[in-house]
């Protein structure tokens, strides 16, 4: 399988009060239970991005995020009719 790097990681603790005041500079967005953030890649080339939807939430590199998001764009355009 892949490397310990390509992992999925899960912050079970997350949201509550502490953390999101912990990572509160890194807050991207939030909005309707939906809460995007970031941390450091300590030693690499891009950040971690962490995605909380209601009570999950799972972590990206960056690259896997920008697709993630281009791939909800192109979706939401074909769900509203949008060409």
């Amino acid at each position: 399988m892949g490397d310990k790097e390509d992992n999925i990681e899960m912050k079970k603790e997350f949201p509550n009060d502490d953390l999101i005041r912990e990572e509160s500079n890194n807050v991207l967005a939030d909005e309707n239970d939906v809460v995007i953030w970031y941390d450091e890649n300590k030693g690499g080339d891009f950040k971690v991005l962490f995605v909380n939807v209601g009570n999950a939430t799972m972590s990206m590199p960056e690259p896997v995020f920008y697709t993630l998001t281009k791939l909800c764009q192109v979706s939401a355009k074909k769900l509203l009719n949008i060409e």
